[in-house]
């Protein structure tokens, strides 16, 4: 962590991690043991279940505990009209639940991120190697589907379930935008922009958004709390939509090499770029710089004014939301500054 405020999250990560391992290795474990699957097929799957990473993970290990605090907040700010900073990050640390909470949308997210890449891996690789991640992702998904109904609070599992469900249903629709763009159809893409930007915010930062929204749930202050609940989760909704801006940026040209969709180069398209190359969108950018900054001005400035909503209540810890979109502010100016490098516009 950058930050010293953030720096308490460190041995939690590295617990949630202890956690995710211990449940992942317990459960291939488990299958090989009752024959469900060989030895060696478990071993491999193990390792690449393990080895996967995802930058949902990383976020969700500072989202989680990050929220987890400010509900304890609020239970101690009930209790007694104060709050203490330290006791509330010792209780947060403390907590199995909320480690338990982490666990399961670490897998969640391995499981659908492995799932993603094979999909778009598919007419690349072996139908083999493709075959073997998909287990993979499915048995992931058993294990969360396990857990969510035995190591949760009444009615995670139907908020999770439909959750699950509505992401589900963005991706399908993102499938379609996909094709609509392999095979060239761009004005077609850009008559629909408006439902194409709703389905990238489903299928990216509405899983941030739900993973908020649950872990308030599950901690037990989004229905007694509902005010200040939507304002917690819609302030990461934003950032997370500027992290997802950010990541836009730095596979703008591996995507243009695969041919997938990107929502830069969509938002060129709709300013008026007449080929999708490499060197037609460098062009394009280098001509028109403020095409980074203009699609995610919304976000910051929703940021700002919800930030300014959450000050309003004593128990939330403001200092944690505010370093936390600082490394996202970040990542996302590193970003745009490399890309701008590569396309000789300084």
């Amino acid at each position: 962590m950058s930050k010293l405020t953030l720096a308490w999250l460190m041995p939690v990560s590295r617990r949630i991690d202890s956690f995710i391992i211990r449940e992942i290795t317990g459960f291939y474990k488990d299958a090989s043991e009752k024959g469900l699957m060989n030895s060696k097929e478990a071993e491999a799957q193990l390792a690449k279940a393990l080895s996967h990473k995802t930058d949902f993970v990383t976020a969700l290990k500072i989202s989680v505990p990050v929220n987890w605090r400010s509900s304890v907040s609020c239970g101690l700010w009930r209790k007694n009209g104060s709050t203490s900073g330290f006791s509330t990050m010792l209780e947060t640390m403390r907590d199995r639940r909320m480690y338990e909470l982490a666990t399961t949308f670490a897998i969640a997210l391995k499981s659908g991120d492995i799932r993603d890449k094979a999909f778009d891996e598919k007419d690349f690789v072996k139908p083999e190697e493709y075959e073997f991640k998909i287990r993979i992702a499915d048995n992931l998904e058993k294990l969360v589907n396990q857990r969510v109904k035995e190591k949760h609070r009444e009615g995670f599992a139907d908020r999770y379930f439909r959750g699950r469900e509505e992401v589900f249903n963005y991706e399908l629709r993102d499938l379609k935008y996909s094709e609509l763009f392999r095979k060239g159809e761009y004005d077609k893409i850009i008559s629909l922009y408006d439902d194409l930007k709703e389905t990238w915010h489903g299928k990216t930062a509405g899983i941030g958004e739900r993973v908020v929204s649950l872990t308030l749930f599950e901690a037990g202050i989004l229905d007694e709390e509902p005010d200040a609940c939507e304002a917690i989760v819609k302030y990461q909704w934003a950032i997370t939509n500027i992290w997802m801006w950010s990541d836009e940026m730095k596979d703008l040209f591996s995507n243009l090499r695969e041919g997938s969709i990107n929502m830069l180069v969509v938002e060129c398209l709709k300013r008026g770029l007449n080929r999708v190359d490499e060197e037609a969108v460098k062009d394009f950018i280098a001509r028109n710089p403020v095409i980074l900054d203009e699609p995610v001005r919304e976000y910051f400035e929703l940021a700002r004014k919800v930030e300014d909503k959450m000050r309003k209540y004593p128990w939330i810890n403001i200092k944690d939301y505010s370093e936390g979109a600082k490394i996202v502010f970040k990542k996302f100016e590193d970003r745009r500054s490399s890309l701008l490098k590569t396309i000789g516009k300084t």
